[in-house]
């Protein structure tokens, strides 16, 4: 909200109180101690109103809506609903044109809906739809366009959908779906080609898929699946279809589809042929205009389909585990239009599979952890053009993998913590800061305790940021979030508890030093032991030097021959770089001679003869 962040924090003097933060040490601060002392007001539901905080909280006046403009005179009770010091419990909050909606009991209507601009005056009870103090105890508030649809009981019709516009006028039961008590109790609200679909029981059709545009007219059944209830489940938008699971007592559960019509709300496929269900798994997810899943057939266990809202078009992708068991796809994930997830073969364990929606283009990317139990995969989080994930294998334990889609590309990031079987820890979920194509996460490498990380996916990229907690305690960094330029968290660094820490994104460094190695360097020994050598690297770091570290160090004897010799520098951030060189020792000179070795007889006699050469050839001139 307008560059702070606000949220709930606990400290030993105020307890749980609201507090804000721009990022800033000296931007930080406690809006107010609602609840005197070391009692907490446990601040809920915060929402932007208008550019204000609006909350719920406790305080003298018991649990109660109350609003911020961020300063401490600005932190004021909206309305005291409930009178005397009881709790109205507002529930979660919707806004809609400038009015924030909830549920609250006022102690004398019950559970009913109400209303606020985040003044005293504009804080009012909508309407009270069930009069007497049981209520109508609104829920499922759901926005379409301008009107708040939820449900709730008047006491006469049951539980059933009603909608407001913020008046009472306006506030209306859309239909009495199930004439009587009972009510038709919808659920699995949503939005699908401007009008409100649900399921609902009307008391005759069962539990069944139905829409609404706002009015008793539009609010039609979609399609009497049934007979009985066909309990459509895992209503999922794809382009200009609604899929879903259902049942039917010919087919069982199956995949079905609607265009919002009766007659376009079909059976996509009867996978499992027969009253058998294929079981649908839990997951669905789009991938452009196709809908991939789990199901089984009855032949295959469950394995990855997909469906482009044909009967011809849905279709067993690939029988990754062949016979009854099947593979078990999970962990569905899209990177550049590409499906990945984790499923077993029966051979390699629970590894990264990748689908292009073909047989072919089905495949193991890799097996990272050979053997039955598999790499057990997690975490998978799209950074930039690759995928990000934590895997588990017996040489390096749980650490930081990647992948490109190729086994080529998919590689260990580091071994953060190195060592047959030890563990990287990485409890939190990999947090993504597109921005800057990195993650941030907590991770401990077996010096330092659970400290706040981060991975641009190369190993050189892949640091601790700090050490909050120094030596082998652990900060544990969670709750990351993003406020404009800075990273918030918490965190415990041993001294102050765990507090509200941030990090400026823009000083997250992930660019290692710039290194230069020396020429190869050549040396003359003297005898066979070697020589010493001496160079230098040279590395700088955003202007500033950085002193290199070699795997032989300068000035030490080298043995004859060649030795290649590599330079380490490591800025203030753990960015490393590295490069490599020669260092060249060249033997002694070979002896030629000179007097000291002794003569043998011949040689002797040959020397005598040269040397007589020259007075006989001048005599006879």
């Amino acid at each position: 909200m307008r560059g702070t962040v606000y949220f709930a924090a606990t400290t030993s003097a105020t307890g749980t109180e609201p507090w804000k933060s721009d990022g800033t040490a000296a931007g930080t601060s406690l809006l107010l101690d609602i609840s005197p002392e070391t009692t907490s007001s446990a601040p809920t539901s915060l929402r932007d109103l208008n550019g204000r905080l609006l909350f719920v909280a406790e305080g003298t006046t018991g649990r109660e809506p109350w609003k911020s403009d961020g300063t401490a005179t600005g932190t004021a009770l909206i309305e005291d609903l409930r009178l005397p010091s009881s709790d109205s419990t507002p529930g979660p909050i919707v806004t809609l044109n400038g009015n924030a909606f909830f549920s609250a009991d006022d102690g004398n209507t019950g559970v009913e809906l109400w209303k606020t601009d985040g003044t005293t005056a504009g804080t009012v009870l909508v309407k009270d739809l069930r009069p007497g103090p049981d209520g109508s105890a609104p829920s499922r508030l759901t926005l379409l366009e301008s009107t708040v649809f939820f449900t709730a009981d008047d006491g006469s019709t049951g539980v059933e959908l009603w909608k407001t516009d913020g008046t009472s006028a306006g506030t209306v039961l859309v239909k009495d779906l199930r004439p009587g008590p009972d009510g038709s109790a919808p659920t699995e609200l949503v939005l699908f080609k401007g009008a409100m679909f649900f399921v609902a029981n009307d008391g005759s059709t069962g539990v069944e898929l139905w829409k609404t545009d706002g009015t008793a007219a539009g609010t039609v059944l979609v399609k009497d699946i049934g007979p009985g209830n066909s309990s459509p489940t895992r209503l999922t938008v794809v382009g200009d279809t609604l899929f879903f699971s259902a049942i039917q007592s010919t087919t069982g559960r199956e995949l079905w589809k609607t265009d919002g019509t009766t007659e376009g709300t079909v059976l996509v496929k009867d996978i499992q042929t027969g009253a058998s269900s294929s079981f649908l798994g839990s997951s669905f997810i789009a991938v452009g205009n196709t809908l991939f899943f789990s199901a089984r057939d009855g032949i295959s266990g469950f394995e990855l389909w997909k469906s482009d809202g044909t009967a011809e078009g849905t279709v067993l992708i690939k029988d990754i585990w062949p016979g009854s068991k099947g593979s078990n796809s999970w962990n569905y994930t899209v990177l550049d239009g590409v499906l990945y997830f984790v499923a077993t073969d029966g051979v390699a364990g629970s590894e990264l599979w990748r689908s292009d929606g073909t047989s072919a283009g089905t495949t193991l990317v890799k097996d990272i952890a050979p053997g039955l139990t598999g790499s057990t995969i997690s975490r998978m989080t799209v950074v930039g053009h690759q995928l990000l994930f934590s895997a588990v294998t017996a040489t390096e334990g749980r650490e930081l993998w990647k992948s490109d889609g190729t086994a080529e590309g998919t590689v260990l990031v580091k071994d953060i913590r190195p060592g047959r079987g030890a563990t990287s820890s990485l409890l939190q979920s990999l947090f993504p800061l597109p921005q800057d194509n990195v993650v941030v996460f907590a991770a401990t490498d077996g010096n330092s305790g659970m400290e706040l990380w981060q991975s641009d996916g190369t190993s050189a990229g892949t640091v601790r940021i700090q050490d909050i907690a120094p030596g082998a305690a652990s900060s544990s960094p969670s709750g990351f979030a993003l406020l404009g330029d800075s990273l918030l968290f918490r965190a415990n660094d041993g001294t102050t508890g765990q507090e509200l820490w941030v990090v400026r994104i823009s000083s997250l460094d992930t660019t290692p030093p710039r290194l230069t190695c020396p020429d190869p360097v050549t040396v003359m020994a003297t005898d066979d032991s070697g020589a010493p050598a001496t160079f230098t690297a040279t590395a700088t770091d955003d202007g500033t030097s950085v002193t290199p570290t070699y795997s032989q160090a300068p000035g030490s004897t080298f043995p004859v021959g060649t030795t290649s010799v590599t330079a380490t520098a490591t800025d203030a951030a753990g960015n490393t770089a590295t490069c490599t060189f020669t260092v060249t020792v060249e033997g002694p000179a070979p002896n030629t001679g000179c007097g000291c070795t002794s003569l043998s007889g011949g040689t002797l006699a040959l020397w005598s003869l040269l040397l007589l050469a020259g007075p006989l050839r001048r005599r006879r001139a």
